[in-house]
């Protein structure tokens, strides 16, 4: 028998064995490469082991089973599959046969009677004493029933594959040994058959491991466990109950309907309730919160379940995903947040919006660590995420309800998708899902039937399309999260909704309770959980509702980290007189009691709350987009802002409503009550003095804390109680600045009365008449000079002055009469000069001894000269300046006006400064702009009884330009230097600041008068033609008066010899040399290098920088040269221009693109080319460089922009060089007005009519 067991097996290797894997598994098999798991050469025979691999560390398990029987079975965990035996197999296979016993007999065990020796029910026990595969196929469905268990006995009846076999089993006393026996009478190798194994695992399901043991009379114990629940073992418990033994031996009652509970003094319905539906306050904190085509990256939105053992429950991530247009397919995915899968690469992120950097945010820290991390900052570092205790496990949930929520929040329903773990690599492992945005809220139904009281939960996801609980809450494990027809997400509307769902899910999805122990269920559970939802009553019992009395609604201020929250309360009557019940704003209808088998509904009044609730709401904007929570809240930051805080304050009381809280809020101290100044003021000559009380109720603010907080920054003033005065923003714009400009001695404001427009802000709370009759007076001259009558214009003035003229005089009288100093900024061209002379006249009217300095750029001089002369010519003016200018300065008391240069202003301050002037004025102000330049510097040092300035552009480059020319007008108007900088010329240039700028504006606009020509369009004529006078530089009148001379000699001696006739060509040869010297000496034609000093060139770059932004320019000159000249300077600055002369060929492209093109602001042409046929109307400013003989041909240049279709009005300059050969040009067409309008001769046909004499002057 033991050679035919071998020969068997032997025969089996060679059956199933090819000539190649035979030998690689004798070489296995010799090396010893394996290990041996286990090896029995008892009943069938099995063997087990472990055969390391030749290409990696794991290991390769092969089991040979009855290898004693003709049914041998063998397996391996490598990957062979082409046919016979494995190597690993047929090496195992001949260990087993080395290995086997000179002699095994096999026990044959009859199963009607067999004994075993179990010491308990465990797997490693029961295994040995079965066949293999019968222990495989252990957990497969078979019916067993227990018919009897008495003292070690057992009797049960199987039922496999349709047939019964009856099973007992008797321990012998005192020992380990099971007499066993079956009815199927099977002869095997093990001495149990499929049937026992079946019985005994039953028997350990229902007994435990040591079944025998427990094998006695259960009764008394069933009974007990039975009465519980209001049952009996006479009742019919089939799918009700069951019962078991656990392994200590303890009977145990399996609820098979989990819906029933336990009754009378067995349940304590409050502790559940306390579990279930904790009568939780509402949480004060705000949630934080912080179409496409082609191939491009989108964000995915990924939820995953982690299991009912974990508090964090639920996963949420993050991924970016590569979207097809074409496919429709997801590729490339990489995990952004919150996920594990491919990581990504910086250009593999998506655009995100502020939602999706919200979510990622979320997704971060929505993770075990983060929620440990969360505990722990709350005093409460559980073990794990699945520590029990109620404390621990309530704030957890909380924490993740809340990031539920503002996941939610800022979830739009597109590309949403659940999967099985957080590892996502591919589309396949994602289902796309929607999201329902309203949370889902639990209702239930109170029925009954012949045995039972049940409440019944459901749900409406979809509106009056109630479902029963348990088809949305177990299809998703998660708390707070649900599942609705498979594809639609949807959260929990509470914690106490979230609760009661899994309580539920945990008690088969319904309450339910026998009839007969109602009364407690009703008043202890049922009406309690009326209160927290809806309950539809479907029972015998009476219903009875009646209403609450509302007696009013009330308004608690709270706080969290960041926000103010704004709290509505219900208050109604009380049970009992004089107490009330105050109720929040929680969407729960009832308040409810059960007596005498009635249920009594206390209605509360949703009509009078949502009144309370919507008049809050209105109270505030941001409130009604705000989630649903029993509270408003608006941040810190925006408390006070426009004065909300107060206007809620006044709208509440007005209301007569209680406010409640203040007093107890820790972070946010701010003193309910709005600020009040009163100002106390007196008036001296130079000065107001103000003493300033700030009061906000009963606590007062030092006017010293005032100004540190303002000069901080800070709109709040910290009280002696501990509260915030806040500063409305109205109060900070008009104190700050006086509390900068002021100097303040304790409660007391000293403030200059350059600064009265600061203190006229604070008007309504003056209480002396007289300052405030002052303020008046200055307001209302100020703002209607113009209607001033009182000052005449001076008669001995040769001029019609215009209407915004003589109110420019008025205004200067006005600066007089308060002794203020001022700058006049109209527009260039609007006669300034002939305002300022009008004034100066009238300074000399009054006081005929009196005199005036008038600093000037040096190309002004000539024109000012020429202007006094015309219109104000009994005034004596002085020209101080120029290498042989006087330094014996008492001369100066024999003229009304001085006329000197920045530049000699500035070399001669010294002695200036001795002089006591009565008006200093500096014309073209912004020359001294600097504060530290040198020029600045000296007009400060000059002493007058006042100053002005005039000047178009006070503001050239940005605003601190203003600073120097005014620290000159008034000095200390804008503080220090550093100061002005930083408090309004950086906020305004930099940052654009509109209340700065405001600010500023009302310092300054007391002492500045700027009209612009729009504002004045009515007074001026349709065209303005003005001289504009330049003085050469030294380098070019050198260059000038070296030709001029050289020429004068030549003419004298031709026309001596030859006479005029035969002289013309010289003359026009030395006209045409010294008129290109005026505009600039680099025209001449000649080998010698002359320089490039040009006066001309210096003015007009000036001109063009000032006017360009606001007008459009036409230039013309007769020479090219000049015309190249401006343009290199135009290209240098960035200027576009147009250019036309007679080579020009696109003649109107050019003018249509001045014309249409506003970023085009200068067109150059020669006065050939340009000065006929172009409509040019889109400019208003007019430069000839170079004047011409026949005054016509000029005005034809002119008329290129002053004809139909002009809507402004027209400004022609002439560049005139004084004392030069331009000038004598001018002389002579004024002194022969018929030589000047003959249109017909040009150059040479008005020389033909000059005299020998005429022309010989023009060379002198």
């Amino acid at each position: 028998m033991d050679n035919e067991r071998k020969e068997r097996l032997s025969q089996f290797l060679k059956r199933n064995s090819e000539g190649q894997t035979l030998s690689q598994g004798r070489s296995i098999f010799s090396s010893g490469g394996y290990s041996i798991v286990k090896l029995d050469y008892n009943g069938g025979g099995y063997a087990e082991f472990k055969v390391k691999s030749d290409y990696s560390v794991r290991d390769y398990v092969i089991k040979i089973q009855d290898f004693l029987t003709p049914n041998i079975i063998t397996s391996c965990t490598c990957t062979h599959d082409f046919g016979g035996l494995c190597k690993h197999r047929i090496a195992m296979t001949l260990y087993v046969l080395d290995k086997m016993p000179a002699y095994v007999k096999p026990t044959e065990h009859n199963m009607a009677d067999t004994m075993v020796v179990l010491p308990s029910l465990k797997d490693v026990y029961l295994e040995d004493f079965v066949q293999r595969e019968n222990w495989n196929n252990r957990n497969q469905p078979v019916k067993v029933d227990i018919l009897a268990t008495r003292d070690g006995f057992a009797e049960c009846k199987v039922n496999l594959r349709d047939n019964e076999f009856s099973v007992q089993f008797t321990k012998i006393p005192n020992s380990n040994q099971i007499q066993t026996c079956c009815s199927c009478d099977q002869i095997l190798y093990v001495p149990l058959c499929e049937h026992k194994l079946a019985a005994l695992l039953k028997l350990r399901d229902q007994f435990g491991e040591r079944a025998f043991d427990m094998m006695r009379d259960w009764t008394e114990d069933k009974t007990a466990l039975l009465a519980e629940y209001g049952y009996t073992l006479e009742d019919n418990l089939e799918g009700k109950f069951d019962f078991k033994i656990d392994q200590n031996g303890t009977l145990q009652l399996i609820r098979q309907d989990k819906g029933i509970q336990k009754v009378g003094v067995f349940q304590n319905w409050q502790m559940l309730r306390n579990k279930v539906i904790p009568d939780l306050q509402p949480v004060y904190q705000v949630n934080d919160s912080d179409s496409h085509s082609g191939d491009e990256r989108l964000s995915l939105y990924v939820f995953w379940p982690r299991g009912f053992d974990s508090l964090l429950d639920v996963g949420f991530g993050i991924f970016s995903a590569k979207s097809s247009s074409k496919t429709q397919k997801y590729t490339h995915i990489r995990s952004i947040a919150g996920g594990s899968g491919t990581a990504y690469l910086p250009e593999e992120i998506p655009v995100l919006t502020a939602s999706d950097s919200r979510l990622v945010r979320i997704a971060r820290h929505f993770s075990p660590e983060g929620l440990q991390k969360y505990m722990k900052s709350q005093g409460q570092a559980g073990s794990h995420l699945s520590d029990e205790s109620s404390d621990y496990q309530n704030e957890a949930r909380k924490w993740v309800g809340r990031q539920i929520v503002r996941i939610f929040k800022d979830l739009t329903g597109e590309r949403l998708f659940i999967t099985e773990s957080d590892y996502v690599t591919n589309q396949n492992q994602l289902q796309e899902i929607k999201i329902h945005p309203t949370p889902a809220k639990l209702f239930f139904v109170l029925t009954e039937d012949q045995e039972f009281i049940s409440l019944n939960p459901y749900v409406e996801i979809e509106k009056g399309r109630p479902i029963d609980l348990q088809q949305v809450a177990s299809s998703f494990d998660s708390f707070w999260l649900g599942i609705y027809k498979e594809d639609i997400l949807f959260r929990w509307a509470s914690i106490n909704d979230a609760e009661m769902v899994d309580y539920l899910r945990q008690n088969g999805f319904k309450i339910r309770v026998r009839k007969d122990h109602a009364e407690t269920f009703m008043k202890d559970w049922v009406m309690p959980v009326t209160e927290h939802f809806e309950v539809v009553f479907q029972t015998r019992h009476a219903l009875e509702t009646s209403a609450m009395k509302y007696e009013k609604g009330r308004v608690y201020l709270k706080e969290d980290d960041a926000n103010l929250l704004i709290v509505p309360t219900y208050v109604y009557e009380g049970d009992a007189e004089s107490e009330e019940t105050e109720l929040i704003h929680d969407n729960q209808r009832t308040k409810a009691r059960f007596e005498d088998n009635h249920i009594h509904l206390l209605e509360r009044d949703i009509v009078a709350e949502k009144a309370h609730w919507e008049w809050v709401k209105s109270l505030h904007p941001d409130f009604a987009q705000q989630p649903d929570q029993p509270f408003f809240f608006i941040p810190f930051d925006e408390v006070m802002k426009d004065g909300w805080l107060f206007h809620f304050v006044d709208t509440v009381e007005e209301k007569e409503i209680q406010l409640l809280g203040f007093k107890d809020l820790k972070k946010m101290r701010i003193n309910p009550n709005r600020g009040k100044v009163q100002i106390r003021a007196s008036s001296g000559i130079d000065w107001f003095d103000m003493q300033i009380e700030i009061s906000f109720g009963d606590q007062q603010v030092t006017l010293a804390d005032a100004k540190k907080a303002l000069l901080k920054k800070q709109n709040y003033v910290e009280l002696k109680d501990g509260s915030m005065g806040i500063l409305p923003e109205e109060w900070i714009q008009k104190l700050e600045p006086l509390l900068k400009f002021g100097r303040v001695d304790g409660d007391e404001v000293h403030l200059s009365k350059f600064h009265f427009s600061l203190i006229e802000e604070l008007a309504s709370q003056i209480d002396n008449e007289e300052v405030l009759q002052e303020l008046w007076e200055k307001k209302q001259k100020l703002l209607n000079f113009k209607e001033i009558p009182s000052v005449p214009l001076p008669e001995n003035i040769n001029a019609t002055l215009r209407q915004y003229q003589e109110e420019g005089y008025k205004w200067l009288n006005f600066l007089e009469e308060f002794g203020w100093g001022g700058c006049l900024a109209d527009d260039m061209g609007l006669g300034k000069t002939l305002q300022m002379l009008t004034f100066l006249q009238h300074q000399k009217n009054k006081n005929p001894k009196a005199t005036n300095l008038v600093v000037v750029p040096t190309t002004l001089i000539f024109n000012w000269q020429a202007e006094s002369a015309k219109f104000t010519p009994e005034l004596n003016l002085y020209v101080h300046r120029g290498m042989d200018r006087r330094k014996d300065l008492e001369i100066f008391h024999d003229y009304d006006i001085v006329l000197t240069t920045y530049g000699t202003m500035r070399s001669d301050v010294e002695l200036l400064k001795k002089i006591q002037f009565n008006y200093i004025v500096l014309d073209e102000s912004q020359a001294i702009k600097n504060p530290d330049s040198l020029t600045a510097k000296a007009s400060r040092l000059l002493r007058s009884n006042n100053r002005l300035a005039m000047t178009g552009t006070p503001v050239e480059n940005n605003t601190f330009d203003l600073y120097s020319q005014f620290e000159f007008l008034n000095p200390g108007l804008l503080g220090h230097a550093d100061f002005f900088r930083a408090e309004y010329a950086t906020p305004i240039d930099k940052f654009q600041d509109k209340v700065k700028a405001e600010e500023l504006r009302r310092l300054v606009y007391p002492f500045m008068l700027k009209r612009t020509k729009e504002e004045v369009a009515t007074d001026l004529p349709d065209k303005t033609e003005t001289i504009l006078y330049c003085e050469m530089g030294k380098k070019q009148r050198k260059v000038y008066e070296t030709i001029r001379e050289k020429y004068r000699l030549q003419i004298a001696e031709k026309l001596a010899t030859d006479g005029l006739n035969k002289s013309n060509f010289l003359i026009f040869e030395a006209l045409l040399k010294l008129r290109q010297i005026c505009d600039s000496p680099v025209l001449l034609s000649d080998d010698v290098d002359y320089g490039n000093e040009s006066a001309k060139l210096e003015e007009i770059v000036r001109e063009i920088e000032e006017n360009a932004s606001n007008h459009k320019i036409l230039i013309f000159s007769q020479f090219l040269g000049m015309l190249d000249l401006i343009r290199q300077h135009l290209e240098k600055v960035n200027i576009p221009y147009e250019y036309l002369d007679g080579q020009t060929v696109d003649r109107a492209g050019r003018v249509n693109r001045f014309q249409n093109d506003q970023n085009c602001r200068v067109f150059l042409m020669s006065l050939k080319a340009g000065g006929v046929g172009l409509n040019l109307t889109e400019a208003d400013y007019v430069y000839l460089m170079d004047p011409w003989w026949n005054p016509a041909v000029e005005r034809q240049a002119i008329d290129r922009t002053h004809r139909i279709g002009q809507t402004r009005k027209v400004f022609a300059y002439k560049m005139i060089c004084k004392d030069t050969i331009e000038e004598k040009i001018l002389l002579l067409q004024e002194r022969k007005q018929e030589l000047a309008e003959d249109l017909v001769g040009g150059e040479a046909g008005f020389i033909k009519k000059l005299s020998q004499d005429d022309i010989m002057a023009l060379f002198s």
